[in-house]
């Protein structure tokens, strides 16, 4: 079997992954019908392997073979936070958000590593300079938004206030 699945991890560790969420899932099923607490933290960790393997090999892959594996990893990290959002999990659905963000700055960054060799000089320093002012505009638009983003996180919390 391992030589027809080409050594490709995703054939492993996908599965494997589902299976723990999965019993993640229906721990919780269980403990919600004999009125337990739900989110203990074996249930917790059940949930963070479960995703890290889904997830896990995708992001790896992305830096180490292809960039395509950045593609599927968004569709992991998708499919994971919309299961959240219909089973009502902040958990599932923070992990799915967090595995679509980490895919996209690796889509990103990953092309940009060749290049770092190169610069040297001023060419190092202006890209420093670039970044410090990128960094300093994002922290200013954080700050004009972060009203309007507390209002946000607000509603948000109280649309999930019935969720585990």
């Amino acid at each position: 079997a391992s030589e027809a699945l080409s050594g490709n991890p995703q054939w492993y560790l996908v599965p494997v992954g589902l299976a723990l969420i999965v019993m993640a899932a229906l721990l919780r099923w269980t403990r919600r019908q004999s009125g337990r607490e739900i989110a203990t933290s074996d249930v917790v960790a059940l949930e963070l392997a479960g995703v890290g393997l889904i997830a896990g090999a995708a992001l790896v892959q992305t830096a180490t073979d292809s960039l395509g594996y950045a593609v599927l990893a968004i569709v992991e990290g998708v499919c994971i936070g919309l299961w959240g959002a219909v089973t009502k999990v902040r958990r599932r659905l923070a992990a799915g958000a967090g595995v679509v963000v980490a895919a996209v700055v690796l889509l990103i960054t990953v092309p940009l590593l060749p290049l770092l060799p190169e610069w040297r000089g001023a060419a190092l320093w202006v890209a420093v300079a670039g970044l410090g002012l990128a960094a300093i505009i994002i922290a200013t638009f954080i700050e004009r938004g972060r009203a309007k983003v507390g209002a946000w996180v607000a509603s948000l919390s109280e649309a999930m206030n019935d969720w585990e």
